[in-house]
C-alpha cells in the first residue's frame, strides 16, 4: 500500500518525512558507514506510522525534543512540526547505534465533513487537504514573521 495524492494524510506525511530526513542529513556526521537514511511507512487500523532510520550519532536521545527557535532562526522547527502533525511520536536507538524517529499520523474520522466523507471524491478530498496544507504553511510563515 502506498500514499497517493488523494490519501487524506499524504501532505502531512510528506511534511513529516521531509522534516525528519532533513534532521538526519543535518545532524548525522557523514562517513563511510553514515551515508544513508531509510524511511518506512506502515499502516494501523486508524493511523499510519512513519519511521525514519539513520546511522545515529553519539548524542543521547534527550536531545530529541521539539525546540522553541527564535523567530529569525532559519532552522530548529522540524521536530516541532512533526510533533504538531502527529498524534504521537518518539525515538529510540536500535542495533549498531542506529536511531529511529517515528510518528503516528491519525486517520481523519470518516464522518468528518473536512475529509473523505461520503459523497466526496478523492480529488475533492485532495484539494481540501492541499488547502489545509497551504494554510498550515502560511501559519508557520506568519508565526516566524511575528516572532522576529
Amino acid at each position: 500500500m502506498w500514499l497517493g495524492e488523494a490519501h487524506p494524510l499524504c501532505f502531512d506525511a510528506e511534511q513529516v518525512v521531509a522534516e525528519l530526513v532533513n534532521n538526519s542529513v543535518l545532524h548525522v556526521p557523514i562517513s563511510g558507514t553514515r551515508d544513508w537514511v531509510r524511511v518506512h511507512l506502515g499502516f494501523g487500523d486508524d493511523f499510519i506510522r512513519l519511521d525514519v532510520i539513520d546511522p545515529g550519532t553519539d548524542a543521547p536521545a534527550e536531545r530529541f525534543v521539539p525546540g522553541e527557535p527564535c523567530g529569525d532562526e532559519e532552522s530548529g522547527r522540524g521536530l516541532q512540526i512533526a510533533s504538531e502533525l502527529s498524534e504521537r511520536w518518539g525515538t529510540h536507538v536500535i542495533e549498531r547505534g542506529h536511531r529511529v524517529v517515528w510518528c503516528d499520523l491519525k486517520m481523519p474520522d470518516e464522518r468528518s465533513t473536512d475529509d473523505t466523507s461520503a459523497g466526496v471524491s478523492p480529488e475533492q478530498a485532495a484539494r481540501r487537504i492541499a488547502a489545509r496544507y497551504a494554510e498550515f504553511r502560511e501559519a508557520l510563515s506568519d508565526m516566524a514573521a511575528g516572532a522576529s
